[in-house]
């Protein structure tokens, strides 16, 4: 009978830790195979960030919204100005690209000085389309860590890496296919505050507040 017993125990301890063991508080295992990452396929110089802490720190904003509008169209010169852009043209060199700017209507700013009601993200390429990015599109709930860019623009700091939906269940899934982003696909929103603010990269309130709303 005690034989029993001890072995009963140890079932009981092996299946807690085996049940602990699945309960992982990331998502270790996403699932990468729908996600369109339009960026990959561009030619350009890119350094890799190592963690969303590090993207963090290098936003000016944070801030939480809805997409109302996705299809706003510029010519972006990637020259950097209009008098490189015109030798360029005199050379048969045309440096303007197009650019798609999305207005996201903020729900929530988490991090930084932002008192608009709206913010305007600009992505690289024609909208609708992963052409150099993948763009965010009209009615996205998303959570973004963002820069300033031109004429009041503002820009994702690790292009699509920086971008997360967010579900009506307050539950994310990156765009990115980054593990440092992607192991919070499935998870809560609070879960991704915690970590940041617990690298001081936001406040410690933005997670009570955030669980309070």
């Amino acid at each position: 009978m005690k034989r029993f017993a001890a072995v009963l125990f140890c079932a009981v301890v092996l299946l807690s830790l085996f049940g602990c063991a699945k309960e992982s508080r990331y998502n270790e295992s996403p699932d990468l195979s729908k996600k369109v990452v339009g960026s990959s396929n561009m030619m350009a110089t890119r350094i890799p960030l190592k963690s969303v802490a590090e993207m963090a720190d290098l936003s000016d904003i944070i801030v939480t919204g809805t997409v109302i509008s996705d299809s706003q169209v510029i010519q972006f010169n990637s020259s950097g100005n209009d008098e490189s852009a015109a030798a360029a043209a005199e050379k048969g060199i045309n440096v303007y690209l197009p650019a798609t700017v999305a207005t996201v209507k903020i729900t929530k700013v988490i991090n930084g000085d932002f008192s608009d009601e709206t913010v305007q993200v600009f992505q690289l390429g024609e909208p609708h389309t992963a052409d150099m990015q993948t763009k965010l599109e009209n009615g996205d709930s998303v959570l973004l860590m963002l820069s300033k860019f031109d004429n009041g623009y503002y820009q994702t700091v690790d292009l699509e890496n920086s971008i997360f939906y967010i579900d009506e269940g307050d539950r994310l899934t990156s765009m990115g296919k980054e593990l440092m982003c992607a192991r919070y696909d499935g998870r809560p929103v609070s879960l991704l505050l915690e970590d940041l603010a617990a690298a001081n990269c936001v406040a410690k309130s933005a997670v009570t507040e955030w669980k309070e709303k």
